[in-house]
Parts: C-alpha cells; sequence; structure tokens
C-alpha cells in the first residue's frame, strides 16, 4: 500500500497571467503562491484475492465508487489519465482530502494528480524529481482540463513560498521566497458554500483586462524581499479589485455577499478569492491571534488557520 499526499495551491498575485491565452499574447506571466498545510491525499493499493487481483477489476474510491473492467472505462479524470498514461494493472485508488475540494480554487484537481502520480511513480521505483512530478502533472491535465495554467502544478507540487515565472515556452523559474513576511498575520480559509467549474470561468477571462496583474506581482516581490507585510496585504487587496474586472470572477450572490462581508469587517486586513473565481474559498489575512468568533458567526462560514507548507507532495510506502 502507498500513501501520497499532495498539498493545495493558495495564490497570492498574478494569477490567470500563467494561463496559455495570456502567455501567447505577452510572452511572460509572473505568480506568487504557496502550497498550505491542507492536503489532498491518494492510497494505491492492489489486493491479492479480491476485485484486483482475481476479478481484474479497476476500483476508483472517492465521493462514489467506480469498479471498471478497463481504464478507459474509469469515469474519474485524475484516475483515469493517470493509470493510463503509466499504464497501471488492476488496482484501487482511494482520494480523500482534509477539505471539500471540489470546485475549491486550490487546484484540488491538480494536488490529486500529483499525489497520484507520485504513488504511482513511487511503486515503480522511478524516483521522478518534483520538477518532474510538476510538469508531467502539467501535461496530463491539459487532457482533461485544457485551460488550466502552469501555477497550479508547480505551487502544489513544489512546495513553500515562491515566485514563478512562465513563458511562451514553457519555460518555468522558481525563486524560493522568505515566508517570515506572515509571522505577525494569520491566513484563513473561508468557503464561500459555492462551487463551480474552474473551466467554465477561464473561458469568461480577458487577457488584456490581465497585464495589470502583473504590475501587482511585480510590486509584491519587491514588498516581499523588502520585508513589507503591509505592502504585501495592500497588494492583495489592489490583485483581487483587478482580478474582479477580468471575467465572471464574483457574479454569485454567495460569493458578492461574503466579500461584502469580508471587506467591511474590521478584523480582515486583507482577502480575496482563490482560484478562478466564483466560488470555491476565500483567503482571508488578520492581525496574530485575532478573536474570530464574531467573524464566523457573521458569515456563518468556519474559518480554518492556514500555514505554509514547505514539504510538498510526499509519499510512503507501507508493507
Amino acid at each position: 500500500m502507498i500513501i501520497s499526499k499532495c498539498p493545495v495551491r493558495v495564490s497570492l498575485a498574478g494569477g490567470s497571467t500563467d494561463l496559455d491565452l495570456f502567455l501567447q499574447k505577452y510572452g511572460r506571466g509572473t505568480v506568487i503562491s504557496f502550497s498550505a498545510n491542507i492536503y489532498n491525499y491518494i492510497t494505491l493499493k492492489s489486493d491479492r484475492m479480491g476485485l484486483n487481483g482475481l476479478e481484474k477489476k479497476y476500483v476508483i474510491d472517492y465521493m462514489k465508487r467506480e469498479v471498471t473492467d478497463t481504464i478507459g472505462d474509469i469515469k474519474n479524470d485524475v484516475a483515469r489519465i493517470a493509470l493510463s498514461y503509466f499504464n497501471i494493472d488492476p488496482t484501487t485508488v482511494w482520494f480523500t482530502s482534509d477539505i471539500y475540494a471540489s470546485g475549491s480554487g486550490l487546484a484540488s484537481s491538480t494536488s490529486y494528480l500529483i499525489a497520484l502520480i507520485n504513488a504511482i511513480q513511487t511503486s515503480l521505483g522511478l524516483n521522478m524529481t518534483k520538477r518532474e512530478l510538476c510538469q508531467l502533472s502539467h501535461i496530463l491535465e491539459k487532457q482533461f482540463n485544457p485551460l488550466t495554467g502552469y501555477q497550479d502544478p508547480y505551487s502544489c507540487g513544489t512546495g513553500g513560498f515562491n515566485r514563478f515565472d512562465f513563458n511562451n515556452s514553457g519555460i518555468v523559474r522558481i525563486e524560493n521566497l522568505n515566508a517570515n513576511i506572515f509571522n505577525n498575520f494569520d491566513a484563513y480559509l473561508i468557503h464561500t458554500g459555492q462551487a463551480r467549474s474552474s473551466t467554465d470561468v477561464l473561458k469568461t477571462i480577458d487577457p488584456d483586462k490581465c497585464v495589470k496583474l502583473l504590475d501587482t506581482a511585480e510590486q509584491m516581490h519587491c514588498c516581499i524581499l523588502n520585508g513589507d507585510s503591509r505592502g504585501v496585504l495592500e497588494l492583495i487587496k489592489e490583485g483581487w479589485l483587478i482580478k474582479k474586472s477580468t471575467g465572471k470572477i464574483a457574479e454569485d450572490k454567495r460569493v458578492i455577499d461574503l466579500d461584502e462581508i469580508l471587506e467591511n469587517d474590521e478584523n480582515i486586513l486583507a482577502h480575496r478569492l482563490l482560484g478562478a473565481g466564483n466560488g470555491g474559498y476565500f483567503l482571508a489575512f488578520t492581525n496574530k491571534n485575532s478573536k474570530i468568533d464574531r467573524l464566523q458567526d457573521k458569515t456563518g462560514h468556519q474559518m480554518v488557520k492556514i500555514d505554509v507548507c514547505h514539504a510538498g507532495p510526499t509519499c510512503m510506502q507501507v508493507r
């Protein structure tokens, strides 16, 4: 049995400049993001005397349970694409998560995919590097989510707090950043109560309206290098305002209402919706050790404190 986990991605600046449509037009993109200590898990096991060993069935367990004769019949995109790429014999794959992962805006599909690739390559003894995991994940996810950008696999698969620079030739530059910039703040995830299809939202993105996000990312990078944590928070707010103008990012009423509550609450220093938008999770910053009970009551949503995951994807084999 192999148990693999991969963190989710939290983007602070530059999201959408990693999309192919933007890179083809402007030639470069920049994203600042971190992998969070919220994980998606894959358990990979092949039995000897059950559905895998005797009946030669593939078993995929997530919110549904699939039992199929062939890989091609698997409905779960992540399982089908990864098992097919490695041409894996009948096996069982369990999907579990620390969060409500569907439509989260936290790159959960990518996180699951990297965790599964990592489990498979470990079982095959391939010793892939983190960069190789990221590269392969991006290639495979394109098969079922053609509009996906570069930041998701690299942020989930690298670990830590990073600046990522992309170009239209597929070259990715990674600069590890000092996460101490957030030592004076607490970061929270707040679910909007709304899941959404990232593909549906990404179709509405206007690349010309995303150009300003490049400047925001560059300014944030300078603030991080200079230890200007308040400047980072101001740029998160500025980036969120720009992001809302680039497409159908915040049109759901639940998203609009929660956005307004967070904007007007004195405890919230900065906030933004994560991922493609129009659902999933908000990221919010407060002063260290702020009491949030009243805010939780006001929003009607649980606030989950998060931190930076420096390790990235990990895997262990249980014999």
